[in-house]
């Protein structure tokens, strides 16, 4: 089952671009001033793309090292796919209405709903598989890293600024 949802998800995520893309239009009007009125929906679609890419990754990294789907990751799974597919209309509705702050809101309710999902995934695989060996070292590189982040901002508050501190009982220490 791993490997069809795998093909799956990667099929969803590759019709989801493909009508992202189908949604741009050529210049009304030529010239440069055609292309400089595109400008904000190629600036959309530049944005969802990193942001749909960012979520096959993650998607990626974790299917690479699961063994088995349980009904948890796999609902979880459809309902990223769910929401990410909902990026395009939210994304045409931005480009359409740029001043309506519900686009921006709905668009970004989705986004982080298909984030949140991929995060639940992750959750719920961690739950099955932290004993694996190869889930585990991505888990501590992981943690490595966000420690990394950590110490750096720290390092970098302490050296810039003399009256912000970051609480003393922090969760990561240096």
């Amino acid at each position: 089952m791993k490997h069809r949802l795998t093909l799956f998800s990667d099929a969803v995520y590759a019709i989801i671009i493909t009508l992202m893309v189908l949604d741009l239009r050529t210049p009304e009007t030529p010239g440069w001033h055609g292309w400089w009125r595109l400008l904000p929906g190629i600036g959309g679609y530049s944005a969802t793309f990193v942001l749909l890419l960012m979520i096959w990754l993650h998607h990626y990294h974790m299917f690479s090292r699961v063994r088995e789907i349980n009904r948890a990751m796999f609902w979880f799974n459809g309902a990223a796919l769910c929401f990410a597919s909902l990026l395009p209309l939210t994304l045409r509705s931005i480009i359409e209405h740029p001043h309506d702050p519900a686009a921006y809101i709905v668009y970004q309710v989705v986004a982080w709903n298909a984030m949140t999902c991929m995060t639940w995934f992750r959750w719920a695989a961690s739950k099955m598989h932290g004993s694996d060996p190869g889930w585990k070292e991505w888990a501590a590189s992981a943690i490595g890293s966000l420690q990394l982040a950590h110490c750096k901002r720290r390092f970098s508050a302490r050296s810039h600024s003399s009256t912000y501190r970051l609480p003393s009982q922090s969760i990561l220490q240096c």
